[in-house]
C-alpha cells in the first residue's frame, strides 16, 4: 500500500513539493538582487479547494435530510507569477531583500509545520496497524 493512496498524505506531499519549489524561486530572487531589470517572482499558492475536490469521494451514510454532497474537480499545478514589490530600484530590479527574506522565513516555518503533520499522520497509521506496541 502506497501512502500516496491516502489523500491526507498526498495533500501534505503536494504542500511540501510546493514549498520546496517556492524556496527555490525565492532563492533565485535573492541571488538576482543586483541584476538590473530582474523581476522578482513567486509561486501561486496551491488552491486548497481544488485539492479537496481531487480527493476520492467517501460514501457517507445519510441519516438526515440536512446532509449534503460535495462536487469534485482537479487540482492545478503551481505557476510562477510576478510579485508586487515594495519598491523598484532605479535600475528596474524589483527584488527587495527584506521582503524576500520574510517570505523565505515564512516558507521555512510552513515547511516545518507540514513535515510535523506528516510525522503525526505516520504515527497515526502506525497506531492503527498496531506497530506502536511496546
Amino acid at each position: 500500500m502506497s501512502l500516496d493512496s491516502i489523500s491526507l498524505f498526498r495533500m501534505v506531499n503536494e504542500q511540501l513539493r510546493w514549498l520546496g519549489q517556492r524556496q527555490e524561486t525565492l532563492a533565485k530572487n535573492i541571488a538576482n538582487a543586483n541584476t538590473p531589470g530582474y523581476q522578482a517572482m513567486d509561486l501561486a499558492p496551491p488552491d486548497f479547494q481544488s485539492a479537496m475536490n481531487a480527493v476520492r469521494p467517501v460514501k457517507l451514510e445519510v441519516t438526515s435530510a440536512a446532509h449534503f454532497g460535495i462536487s469534485r474537480g482537479q487540482a492545478s499545478p503551481a505557476e510562477e507569477k510576478p510579485i508586487v514589490p515594495w519598491e523598484i530600484s532605479p535600475d528596474g530590479n524589483s527584488v527587495v531583500l527584506e521582503q524576500q527574506m520574510m517570505e523565505a522565513a515564512s516558507t521555512q516555518a510552513n515547511y516545518q509545520m507540514a513535515t510535523e503533520l506528516y510525522r503525526k499522520y505516520i504515527g497515526m497509521v502506525k497506531l492503527a496497524i498496531g506497530s506502536n506496541r511496546g
